[in-house]
């Protein structure tokens, strides 16, 4: 398979700048790696200066183009993209931030298409942006931890403990491509509480955000952020209230939090917790929400805008 192309739309220079990436999918769990690029590039005020070109990426059949119609009148498709953008977070902090869909098909290619690129930018560290979806309260903060071929970066933000095989997202390869490049590179991840992965929880975004404040070097105002995580926590603590199941599977999370994870953490939190599973928590989560979104009209919603 051919590399993917990359089209450069305008020159830029972005020499010494810090890149920062993020997928949509698999590894974006409550939406926290979008919502937090996406905030940043408004903060960055980001121009698009690259684009993959889609076909080389995505199997439209599993990721189908948006048709866009009014009154019957065609008015054009919108198709998956994945694009690279530069700006300028305070005081002097030169950013480039890559996003998009994670594609189906090429990663690899993808992957090294990426570092040659910002190799030849003069990009100085890369930071993927990423979530999973984990036995954590939300109640909490959420916890960040980072992963890198590099023992020193991971030490920069946290570790959790334990080795593990797991399946990986396109965000590890293209890490690993960019380190075998010799640029610093690494990924942070937020832990979001997994009875709400499923839908936008901003909480996660806010820890993110601020990481990558304290690793890569800029100052930003978080307080739009953060009224939609306590937006977001409001609904949830309420919709947690109404049901005694979640109440008391949310509290045995919470004596559970911050135990060092190991085989024996992970027995007794199956133990602890018995038949109630996050599951069964989110899917009674998500009708509490939906149905006082009925209840409110059409401004009410169970997910939550950043």
């Amino acid at each position: 398979m051919t590399e993917p192309r990359l089209r450069f739309t305008r020159d830029v220079d972005v020499a010494g700048a810090a890149l920062l990436y993020g997928f949509e999918g698999w590894t974006d769990s409550g939406y926290a790696a979008s919502v937090s690029l996406a905030f940043l590039a408004r903060q960055a005020s980001a121009e698009v200066f690259a684009e993959f070109a889609p076909d080389d990426l995505f199997d439209y059949r599993s990721r189908r183009p948006i048709f866009h119609v009014s009154n019957g009148v065609s008015q054009g498709l919108t198709w998956p993209s994945i694009t690279m953008a530069e700006g300028r977070m305070a005081p002097a902090r030169r950013v480039v931030i890559l996003t998009g869909a994670e594609p189906d098909l090429n990663w690899q290619g993808f992957s090294r298409t990426v570092a040659e690129a910002v190799e030849k930018l003069g990009v100085e560290k890369a930071v993927g942006i990423g979530a999973i979806p984990a036995p954590v309260p939300h109640t909490r903060l959420a916890p960040i931890i980072a992963t890198s071929p590099d023992p020193a970066l991971v030490e920069e933000v946290g570790v959790l403990q334990g080795s593990a095989q797991v399946p990986a997202g396109l965000q590890l390869a293209v890490e690993q491509a960019i380190a075998d490049r010799g640029i610093p590179s690494m990924s942070i991840w937020a832990r979001v509480p997994h009875y709400v992965s499923q839908m936008t929880w901003p909480q996660a975004a806010v820890g993110l955000v601020e990481t990558l404040e304290r690793i890569v070097g800029f100052e930003i105002d978080l307080s739009e952020l953060a009224r939609s995580a306590a937006e977001a926590k409001a609904k949830i603590d309420e919709a947690v209230r109404q049901n005694r199941e979640a109440a008391e599977y949310v509290s045995q999370l919470e004596r559970l939090f911050g135990e060092e994870e190991s085989a024996a953490t992970a027995e007794r939190l199956a133990t602890d917790l018995g038949s109630v599973t996050g599951d069964q928590i989110a899917s009674e989560i998500e009708q509490f929400l939906a149905e006082r979104s009925r209840d409110e009209g059409p401004e009410g919603h169970g997910h939550f805008q950043t």
